[in-house]
């Protein structure tokens, strides 16, 4: 498959493309885990959860739109924690802190290994989920089972309120393929963060102008990757579970300015591209790999709370 470049030159020259949506790839996070909680993974008590959703910003997106209709939590020692919602559209890029999904209900205190969206997908109509492509406009999203799920790690504690924001690894989920019809699937990709008490840290920056006149927008993105991935073998996809793998990518604006979705606190490689709408997430690109393994620099230490400025 060609990378998501070939979706303008696709889109042109035949009319009948359609996009697929399917996987499930992740790099699970545990930098908050509460081990004085675990009994065997769940602890004793109850505790209360805030559970909201954001995506990252992917090259040629202007919206993500889920149609939830339930969430369920999965504890890391079995167990369900299920909850039925009113249907409603959620954006995954409204906010800078993300939608509500569920609001400071009750659940067992403990370790959790899942979140599970359920979301009508796989139609032509916006009451349905959907994509704002830039390039075709809004177009179906389709969800294996009507469900998303979500492979993230994440804890709460006994008789304590904790928000857990799920960030959406966009350009990784996110697989335009051609079929019968035009349409986006989703391969869920992301991680769990804790940010009640604006606990997260952030990075934020300047790219420098080395791209060339010709570089488009979307084009410049940067890449986040954990602490022991090596700077000489970082890869620009997931799904082969090792630890060279992204977490996150984001794109730049157009002054080459960024602002990464908050991440745990603690250390971070990062690196960058001018090639990012040529990173396909379903195969390796040769050129994006060798140029995020050029420009690669960490750790960078985060700080709950604070944004860390990194100079590339």
């Amino acid at each position: 498959m060609s990378s998501p470049r070939w979706r303008l030159c696709f889109l042109l020259s035949m009319m009948s493309l359609a996009l697929l949506l399917a996987g499930c790839q992740l790099y699970l996070l545990d930098r908050d885990r509460d081990d004085d909680d675990d009994n065997g993974g769940g602890g004793s008590g109850d505790s209360t959860l805030t559970l909201r959703i954001v995506g990252s910003q992917g090259a040629l997106l202007n919206d993500v739109v889920l149609a939830v209709f339930r969430v369920e939590l999965s504890r890391a020692s079995g167990g369900v924690s299920g909850f039925d919602l009113d249907p409603r559209d959620v954006s995954l890029f409204s906010t800078a802190d993300g939608e509500l999904l569920v609001n400071n209900v009750t659940v067992p205190s403990g370790n959790y290994s899942r979140v599970r969206i359920f979301a009508l997908g796989d139609g032509f109509s916006t009451t349905e989920s959907f994509v704002d492509d830039a390039i075709s406009g809004l177009l179906p999203l389709a969800l294996f089972q009507d469900r998303a799920d979500f492979n993230v790690e994440f804890s709460t504690s006994r008789n304590t309120s904790r928000t857990i924001t799920l960030v959406v690894h966009t350009q990784s989920s996110l697989i335009f393929e051609d079929a019968d019809q035009l349409r986006f699937s989703m391969r869920p990709a992301g991680y769990a963060v804790r940010t009640d008490g604006g606990r997260g840290g952030r990075v934020q920056g300047t790219l420098p102008n080395t791209c060339g006149s010709n570089t488009e927008v979307d084009d410049v993105a940067v890449y986040v990757y954990p602490p022991d991935a090596s700077s000489n073998n970082l890869l620009d996809i997931q799904g082969s579970g090792s630890v060279n793998e992204p977490v996150v990518s984001f794109v730049a604006n157009e002054s080459l300015g960024f602002l990464s979705p908050r991440l745990p606190p603690g250390d971070w490689k990062f690196s960058w591209t001018c090639q990012a709408l040529d990173d396909d997430p379903d195969a390796v690109d040769t050129a994006v790999r060798n140029e995020l393994r050029n420009n690669a620099i960490g750790p960078v230490s985060l700080v709950d709370g604070e944004i860390t400025t990194l100079d590339f």
